[in-house]
C-alpha cells in the first residue's frame, strides 16, 4: 500500500520538481523490491528513467530490480553505467556480482565481491556470494579491518583477489 501511495504522489507534478519526484519513484521502486514484487518496482523505474534519464542512483536501482527479475544482463549494464556515473554502493556491487556469476562469470563477479567487501568488510551478501564463488573453485582470500580500526598491522586492509 505504501509503495503505491508513493507511486500515485510521483505522478503529481504537484509532489515537486523531476528530481524529487524521481526519488519518490525510487522509493516507490525500494519498497516493491522489499515486497518481493520486482515487476511493479520495473514500473516505478520506468517514471524515474522518464523524469531523469541520466541518473546514477536510478541505474543503480534499475540494475537492482532488473536482478530482482532475473534479468542479468541488463542488471550488468544498468549497475555498470551507474558506476560510470560514479554511483555505486555494496549492494549494487553484490547485484551486479550474483549477475555475473549467473552467466558464469565467476572471475568478474570475484572482482564485484572484492569492491562489495571494500565499500562494507561485513556486507552479509557479499559474504554469501564469496562463499558461493568459493564452492565454484574461484579462491578469494580475504581479511578484514573493523571500522575505526587504527592498526593496519592487526587489522589489515581488505585484500581480496581471485587465483587463476
Amino acid at each position: 500500500l505504501a509503495a503505491l501511495r508513493i507511486h500515485e504522489l510521483a505522478e503529481q507534478e504537484s509532489s515537486g520538481d523531476e528530481f524529487i519526484r524521481a526519488r519518490l519513484y525510487l522509493q516507490a521502486s525500494e519498497i516493491w523490491l522489499s515486497a518481493d514484487e520486482p515487476k511493479l518496482a520495473s514500473t516505478a523505474i520506468g517514471g524515474a528513467f522518464a523524469l531523469v534519464p541520466e541518473s546514477g542512483e536510478i541505474y543503480l536501482m534499475s540494475g537492482l530490480v532488473q536482478a530482482a527479475n532475473r534479468k542479468w544482463s541488463n542488471a550488468i549494464n544498468d549497475i555498470t553505467k551507474a558506476e560510470k556515473l560514479r554511483f555505486y554502493s555494496a549492494r549494487g556491487y553484490v547485484a551486479r556480482g550474483r549477475a555475473l556469476k549467473e552467466l558464469t562469470r565467476f572471475d568478474e563477479a570475484a572482482e564485484d565481491v572484492a569492491r562489495a567487501l571494500k565499500l562494507d568488510g561485513f556486507n552479509i551478501d557479499a559474504l554469501v556470494l564469496r562463499g558461493e564463488l568459493v564452492q565454484t573453485g574461484i579462491e578469494i582470500n580475504t581479511s578484514y579491518r573493523r571500522a575505526g580500526a587504527q592498526s593496519v598491522e592487526t587489522n589489515p586492509v581488505i585484500t581480496l583477489e581471485p587465483t587463476p
